[in-house]
């Protein structure tokens, strides 16, 4: 008997992958080539980015627990897709804190010169 394929485990990785390989395109192609209308709709398209990560680190858990329980192919496809779609979702999570809360900088320290 052959072993089925776990299409979750599937498609969770190759949208975690794609949502990787669609924010270059967006930097690199859209804004380093100064396209107006790409960089219009760069903010958008980041959201949906997010948006299929997130879907994809479900898809990836509930194929990796479907895997397991049924003893299907492509478990560690699954596991690739979460760990690509977790690092991801926290980078964009700690670059939007870095951007909304702001660099802060500790104020400039007086310093009196001695021998006045």
């Amino acid at each position: 008997m052959e072993k089925r394929i776990s299409v979750r485990c599937l498609v969770g990785f190759i949208l975690s992958c794609l949502g990787v390989i669609a924010v270059f395109v967006i930097q690199f192609l859209g804004e380093g080539l100064m396209i107006q209308s790409a960089i219009e709709y760069s903010i958008p398209a980041y959201i949906l980015i997010v948006i299929a990560e997130i879907v994809s680190l479900i898809l990836s858990i509930t194929g990796v627990v479907t895997a397991s329980r049924k003893h299907l192919k492509l478990r560690g496809l699954g596991v690739a897709g979460i760990v690509i779609s977790g690092v991801f979702l926290q980078i964009v999570v700690a670059v939007f804190l870095m951007f909304t809360l702001g660099f802060r900088e500790s104020p400039p320290v007086a310093t009196e010169s001695a021998g006045g």
